[in-house]
This record gives structure tokens, sequence and C-alpha cells, in this order.
């Protein structure tokens, strides 16, 4: 039964977080009040907890945060955590299940992660008083096919992103020739044989691994996987019938060639969630913020980079000139009817890392931005996105979003 309640929601990118976090700065708690100010207050939390009979499935970047970790994201005002990303399986099984029970006994409503793919792909449920907001989490890869839950298996919950290569006849024909002299399309045939690997359908072949088609012109595609799509679509349509709101998480690895730009691709699975009854997806993944469209007035944000960042390659990004330490939260507010009332764009310092902050004892929070700095992150936002016809007030440190009525 609908009510005359609105829903305020408060979204960040990914909390890659491997010790606690204090601030005792006002920039700060006024950052914290935003957060537990929001019926939903989410984050990707990008990374894991130790387990008894883990160990690493990675030979490097691993990210195995303390259990106070989880503890400080909930002092800092989350209360809900997609848990599906490149980082949840870096102790593998007992991973994944140590971590959800950690963020559970935590008090955080978790999407992404379970002991089979029921669990990993049922929505988190918030409650705003009698009424009920679901959070998705998916992650889009590119991953191996271990990490994600299954029947009887434990991981996060897919939604990979399949691409191929697309040749025109004559490159294609110099790629058989490539495959035949190496022995790979023999090696393939007899896999094919004796049942190991599927053929390929008649303008394809598997190059050493890549998929490849006949086109006209050279092309790189990337696509939802079509069961995965599938299942995620039933999932979201059958909460969207019995919640009040919906909010979907993305973790894409499948990053454009600048990093800042949205691909086709994934606009146009966002915009498949949206028709499906989402009433906002976020992503995260690149560690740089990213712009923001509508579609049907639901608001997508492409890429809301980090919230907290504790990378060892701190250095390397500062050498590159690569600004991982400044983002923003989105805070909205929802009607009763779904309607989407109002958007905020609250530029951040993102959570550092202790070696970013000489003489710190500890990691520090993220911290709300005012004045021109925060005003820079507002115009990079606005020059990365395409409103559909929103009005936009960016004075000051806050951006506000008149979002454009949806059909």
């Amino acid at each position: 039964m609908r009510t005359n309640q609105t829903f305020n929601l408060a979204l960040t990118g990914q909390a890659l977080i491997e010790q606690p976090v204090f601030s005792a700065s006002a920039a700060a708690a006024r950052l914290q009040a935003a957060l537990s100010g929001a019926h939903l207050a989410a984050a990707n939390f990008e990374g894991t907890l130790g387990a008894p009979h883990a160990w690493p499935v990675k030979m490097k970047t691993l990210h195995v945060a303390s259990p106070d970790a989880l503890t400080s994201l909930r002092r800092l005002g989350l209360n809900a955590l997609g848990l599906a990303n490149n980082h949840a399986f870096d102790l593998g099984q007992p991973g994944v299940l140590a971590t959800r029970a950690g963020a559970l006994a935590n008090g955080f409503a978790v999407a992404g992660s379970g002991a089979d793919l029921t669990t990993a792909s049922a929505p988190a449920i918030v409650m705003a008083g009698t009424s009920r907001i679901a959070l998705f989490a998916f992650d889009l890869g590119p991953q191996q096919d271990m990490v994600y839950a299954g029947t009887a298996r434990p991981g996060i919950n897919p939604l990979r992103i399949r691409k191929e290569l697309v040749l025109p006849p004559n490159e294609f024909e110099r790629f058989i020739a490539i495959s035949k002299a190496c022995g790979h399309a023999e090696r393939m045939a007899r896999r094919v044989e004796v049942g190991y690997s599927d053929a390929t359908p008649e303008g394809t072949m598997d190059f050493f691994g890549i998929e490849v088609r006949t086109g006209r012109e050279i092309a790189e595609n990337r696509y939802p996987d079509a069961q995965d799509l599938a299942h995620a679509l039933v999932a979201v349509r059958a909460a969207s019938e019995n919640t009040e709101l919906v909010a979907v998480s993305l973790h894409n690895h499948h990053w454009a060639v600048d990093w800042v730009g949205a691909p086709d691709w994934l606009e146009a699975l966002c915009t498949k969630l949206v028709d499906a009854g989402a009433d906002v997806v976020f992503c995260h993944g690149p560690p740089v913020l990213q712009g923001m469209s509508f579609h049907r007035g639901r608001p997508i944000f492409h890429g809301l980079g980090n919230f907290i960042f504790h990378t060892a390659r701190a250095q390397r990004y500062d050498t590159n000139g690569i600004d991982v330490w400044h983002s923003a939260v989105a805070t909205l507010r929802f009607g009763s009817d779904r309607t989407l009332q109002s958007l905020r764009i609250l530029p951040i310092r993102v959570g550092l890392p202790l070696d970013k902050t000489p003489g710190a004892k500890s990691p520090v929070a993220p911290e709300l931005l005012e004045g021109p700095e925060a005003e820079e992150i507002i115009a990079r936002v606005l020059a990365r996105s395409t409103l559909g016809g929103a009005a936009v007030n960016a004075a000051g440190a806050i951006c506000e979003i008149r979002p454009p009525s949806g059909a």
C-alpha cells in the first residue's frame, strides 16, 4: 500500500577501505549528518574481511579490511552496502561469506553476495517507516566465472559483460589463417568433439579466447550476458512491484578509454534496468568521478568514483594527474508516487589512505567540500553529464538539479 511518505537516499561510490577511518573535522561531521539523515545511505564495500581457512586467490592488489573498518563505515552514517565487486573474492569463498556476515553484524543491509545465487541476487531491504526500499548490487566484471555465485556455490551477484571483436571479411579470414597456422583451430575443434567447448555459430570464431565475428567495420562490442540480464530484469521488476523504491548498484571495470566517459553499452544497460522498475541506478568502478543522465525521469549516475580510497598506488595516480581524491555523494528525495522530487550533488574530499595524511595516526574520513574546490568538482560533473532537459542550479558548494518530467 502506497503512503504519502517521501524517501531520502544518499548514494556514494566505492569504499575501498582497509583500516577504520576517523576525523573530528566539521566538514566530515556535515557529511556524516547528510548520510545519517537518509533512509537509504549506500556504498559499495570494495574489499573483503579475513576468514579462517582463507587464502589469497590473486597474485597482487588484495584489499583485506579489518573488522573495525566496517564498524567505522557504520559510524559515518551508511546503513547499506553493495558487496559485488572485483575485490570481494580476494580471499575466495571464505572471505565472501565472512564479509557478508561481518556487514550484517554491524547492522548493514547487504546485497550482492551470499552462499548461493538466490541469496547473492536478492535485494537488501531497508525500512523507511512501514515502507520498503530495495537495493540490488551487481558486478559487471571482467572477472573469472569462479567468483560468481551459483546454485550451491558462494560468490557475488553476476551481470557479466561479454565482449566481441568485429572484423571485415578479409580481416576475419586472416585471423582464421593465423589460428590454423598456430594449431589453435585444430585444438578447439578437438575440444568441441569431446564436449569440453561449444561449437561457435557460423560467421564467428574463438581466436585464442577472444570471440570474433564478421561485420562491416572493425569494432569492439560489449553487451550483457543474456542469461544474467534476464535474471536481473526479472528480479528488479519483482522488487518494483513489491517495494516502494528500487536502487541498483553496478560495479564495472570495463572502462572507457579516457576513464571519465560512460560507454554506450553501460548507458543502454542502465536504461533497461530503469525500464524494468529501477528508480535510480548508480555505478562505480573507475576511481574517478563521472557524469549522470536521466531516463524516463530516473537518474543514472555513470560513476560516483571513490568514497574512501585506501590504495597503494596513490603516488602513481598523482604522478599521472589522475584525480582520485575528489568525488561526490548524491542525495535524492522521492515522493510516494516514485517521482524524483529533488537531487543534490555534494562534492567531497575522498577518505584518504594514511600515507596521504602526513602526521596522522589513522586514515581520515571523507569530508564535505565548500568554496572554489567544490565548485570545480560540480563543474566537472556537469561537463560530463547528459541531463536531458533538467534545470540545474550550481551556485555555491551544492549542485541542485530539478529533474525532467519522465514518461
